[in-house]
């Protein structure tokens, strides 16, 4: 689970929140994870936390519904592309 910083995108009301349900290297891209966006709002150069190991990540790209978008929101099926000290076998 991918959650945003506390208070982020507070007219949402909630932080962000990501159910990974997909992780893969692309290459010449690098770690991409995809899954459905159960709460709050995310955008590309957000910093998020993986849950369960406590590692931080950035946010380098971003697809919602197959388009390269900027932004995204619950509810979107999304990709993100991330970039940090992280692997594909930790998440």
């Amino acid at each position: 689970m991918l959650h945003g910083q506390a208070g982020q995108h507070a007219k949402f009301g909630h932080r962000f929140r990501l159910a990974i349900d997909r992780v893969f290297n692309v290459k010449g891209i690098g770690l991409v994870v995809t899954g459905t966006a159960l709460s709050g709002q995310v955008s590309v150069g957000d910093t998020l936390w993986l849950t369960g190991i406590n590692k931080q990540v950035k946010i380098r790209r971003l697809h919602a519904q197959n388009q390269l978008v900027s932004q995204a929101q619950a509810g979107d099926r999304i990709a993100l592309n991330l970039t940090g000290d992280i692997s594909k076998k930790q998440i």
